[in-house]
């Protein structure tokens, strides 16, 4: 029998292996970490907000999920 594994969604709906907002903060602080910093500090109560403004500073890079070829 093959194991099972949690079905992740993130907050938008997408299957994702990881939240895209630590993805989008950690490129962004590599990117632009002022940028980054400025975003996490005005967005902090709004998570939405601040994954728009994160994804806007370095934007998400699509690659397949596990076990997609």
């Amino acid at each position: 029998m093959a194991e099972l594994r949690p079905l992740v969604l993130d907050v938008d709906g997408t299957f994702l292996k990881t939240d895209m907002l630590f993805e989008c903060f950690w490129a962004g602080l590599g990117r632009a970490p002022w940028a980054t910093l400025k975003a996490c500090a005005r967005h902090f109560r709004h998570p939405e907000r601040l994954k728009s403004e994160l994804a806007r500073i370095a934007p998400p890079a699509p690659r397949p999920a596990a076990g997609e070829p």
